[in-house]
């Protein structure tokens, strides 16, 4: 069984391609897109950034 990286959007969960043998793991690689993808959007303007979302993520155990 390994964990799987899912970004977490409004119009679904979409799989990573990264996976993990430990929960630890994958939240650390998890937060660490999260915190890229605030990055990315300090660099909208605010009326633009105003109607998107940072990107969530979750880890899924995955039975292989």
């Amino acid at each position: 069984m390994e964990w799987l990286l899912v970004a977490v959007l409004a119009k679904g969960i979409v799989a990573t391609e990264l996976e993990f043998k430990s929960a630890a793991e994958c939240y650390a690689a998890g937060a660490e897109a999260s915190v890229a993808s605030r990055a990315a959007m300090s660099g909208y303007s605010g009326e633009t950034s105003d109607g998107l979302s940072t990107t969530q993520y979750a880890c899924v155990l995955m039975d292989k």
